[in-house]
């Protein structure tokens, strides 16, 4: 079997240092994922209504089957001791046929807590029709067993309606003590300006919890509709109406997010 190293600078989450290293991928392994995957993602996209009436029926599976490949993959092919974040986002953004300027994106964040080092991968995987994408996305978090990746648990981002696309999160700076907390957004088409799904995610070693799931909001016409800020995070939102920008400020306290003011920012 043929390996291709490559040296990278691989980030640590809350050390502040990096480190150069060396890491190995089989790349016939990754090209047979993609190959599976591929004809997996043959099964969701449709053209006509029979074509939309089995992709309704089987989306669910033929989805879960992609995850499942994606665990085998990280699992084999990446030593848990040495793992290139740059490298294992362009090679999975590569497995699910991801392009640059399309709206399907790969987050990973390395996780330290109390209770041990781990992944936090959030996938991204494009289906439904030709006009309005139909996208899943799950957010998967990974262990270190025997030197390996292996899963331990997993959430979806679920959409109010069918229509996702354009996954994006932000690790948050704090308010989950002994545990990870992340904000995670997509864009719900096909009404513009976009509404915008939310969810708020931690993670404490052994499950994901949901710890905010509020209504879609109208995004505002910006460069990011979601800002970090120390305490906790800004919404750049609209009025139902689209008429006025509404600037959105939350913060997380023990677990909880908070609204803490809301500025009308003009039209």
């Amino acid at each position: 079997m043929k390996y291709i190293h490559i040296t990278c600078i691989v980030a640590l989450l809350f050390s502040g240092a990096c480190l150069l290293r060396s890491q190995s991928e089989p790349t016939n392994f990754s090209a047979d994922i993609k190959s599976k995957i591929d004809d997996l993602k043959a099964q969701l996209h449709w053209s006509d209504e029979n074509g939309r009436q089995q992709f309704s029926a089987t989306k669910l599976q033929v989805t879960k089957q992609i995850w499942t490949l994606i665990d085998s993959f990280i699992n084999q092919a990446y030593d848990s001791s040495d793992v290139s974040l740059e490298q294992l986002k362009s090679t999975l953004d590569s497995v699910l046929g991801h392009k640059s300027g399309d709206l399907q994106n790969t987050v990973i964040f390395p996780v330290s807590i109390p209770i041990g080092k781990f992944l936090i991968v959030g996938l991204e995987v494009t289906r439904g029709g030709r006009a309005i994408p139909e996208n899943a996305i799950s957010f998967r978090a990974y262990g270190q067993v025997d030197r390996r990746w292996r899963l331990i648990d997993h959430v979806e981002l679920q959409p109010d309606d069918d229509f996702l696309v354009d996954l994006k999160a932000l690790a948050l700076a704090g308010g989950f003590p002994g545990k990870f907390g992340f904000i995670a957004w997509a864009m719900e088409p096909p009404l513009t300006p976009y509404k915008e799904i939310v969810r708020v995610y931690s993670f404490d070693g052994q499950k994901f919890t949901t710890e905010w799931a509020p209504h879609a909001f109208v995004m505002a016409t910006v460069p990011s509709f979601v800002t970090l800020t120390s305490t906790g995070f800004d919404l750049h939102t609209l009025t139902p109406d689209r008429a006025t920008q509404i600037l959105q400020s939350y913060i997380v306290v023990a677990g909880e997010v908070i609204k803490s003011t809301q500025v009308d920012s003009g039209p």
